[in-house]
C-alpha cells in the first residue's frame, strides 16, 4: 500500500524524485532542450497538464495572442485600444479576478488555463 501523500502549501516549492531508465531520461533531455526548457521546467509543465486532465479539466484552447510586452501596454494605453489577453478577450478578462497559477517559470490563467507568461 502506498504511503499517504504529504499535503504542501500551494505556494511551496517541493522536490520530487522519479526513478526511470537512462534511455527515458536521455529522451526527456532531448525534448526539453529542443523546446529551450530545462528538464525541471519541462517535467513540471508535463506533470501539471497531466494532473489537470486527470482531474477532468479540458485542455486549454490555443492562445489567441501573445502575452503583451511593455511596449504593447504603453501603445495600447496611448491609442486608447483595449489590451488583448492570450485568451483573445479584451482586458480586463476573467484572469484579473480568477488569478494565475505559476508552474516553475510559466504562469497560467486559473480561468481558462492558457499560458499567460
Amino acid at each position: 500500500m502506498p504511503a499517504k501523500p504529504i499535503v504542501h502549501d500551494d505556494d511551496a516549492t517541493v522536490q520530487l524524485t522519479v526513478r526511470m531508465p537512462g534511455w527515458l531520461k536521455n529522451r526527456i533531455a532531448e525534448v526539453s532542450k529542443s523546446r529551450n526548457l530545462t528538464m525541471n521546467a519541462w517535467a513540471a509543465l508535463v506533470l501539471y497538464r497531466s494532473a489537470e486532465s486527470g482531474l477532468g479539466y479540458p485542455d486549454p484552447p490555443p492562445a489567441q495572442a501573445a502575452p503583451p510586452t511593455a511596449a504593447n501596454l504603453i501603445e495600447g494605453h496611448l491609442l486608447g485600444e483595449p489590451r488583448i489577453e492570450p485568451c483573445g478577450k479584451a482586458a480586463p478578462c476573467e484572469r484579473w479576478e480568477a488569478g494565475t497559477r505559476r508552474v516553475v517559470d510559466a504562469e497560467f490563467c486559473n480561468e481558462c488555463g492558457i499560458r499567460v507568461e
